[in-house]
């Protein structure tokens, strides 16, 4: 995959973690510890310098109880998100 494919799937994955995250009322501080990363980790992926592994993403949804789809997904699409808390949702 080219840079600039994975760098948007890092940023749209690191898009829909953030929702998520204010969702629960989570931090990156406790995605961290969820994914048993430490937090620099963690700030580095939702920064876009580092990607989010397959792994990460499985884990991801398992932990918000989404489908893994639902990161890869166009912003637009994020309806089922917004319907919890339409505020976190910016264009």
């Amino acid at each position: 995959m080219k840079h600039a494919q994975r760098s948007q799937v890092t940023e749209r994955v690191s898009r829909v973690v953030k929702i998520l995250l204010a969702r629960d009322g989570l931090n990156q501080a406790d995605l961290a510890e969820i994914l048993g990363y430490d937090a620099s980790t963690v700030t580095r992926a939702m920064k876009g310098e580092r990607n989010w592994s397959a792994q990460d993403i499985q884990q991801l949804a398992e932990t918000f109880e989404v489908s893994p789809g639902l990161f890869f997904e166009e912003p637009d699409s994020l309806v089922r998100i917004r319907c919890f808390r339409p505020e976190l949702v910016t264009a």
